[in-house]
């Protein structure tokens, strides 16, 4: 996968968002955090935060990941970005 992620093609944000997963499985969270601040949109960096934060229990800084995720989309017409932001922001909308 790091060498998809370091290739620069098509499939390397999601390589790198792979990545990201991988360290947070891991328990590396510092690791997981920085490399998931790298990710940019293609790589769906707000998503892949507020995945982070959620478990940590940084209900604020996971739901401000989510919508920015959902703004991002709805400005880049991505439906299906959307919707996902949508579906994991929905808790705090009750």
């Amino acid at each position: 996968m790091q060498r998809v992620a370091d290739g620069g093609g098509r499939l390397a944000p999601d390589a790198r968002r792979g990545l990201t997963h991988l360290a947070r499985m891991s328990s590396d969270f510092p690791a997981t955090l920085e490399a998931a601040r790298t990710l940019g949109a293609e790589g769906r960096q707000h998503r892949v935060l507020g995945d982070i934060w959620w478990p940590q229990g940084d209900l604020h800084r996971a739901a401000a990941a989510y919508e920015a995720a959902r703004t991002q989309a709805e400005q880049e017409a991505v439906a299906g970005e959307r919707a996902i932001a949508r579906a994991r922001s929905s808790w705090r909308r009750r």
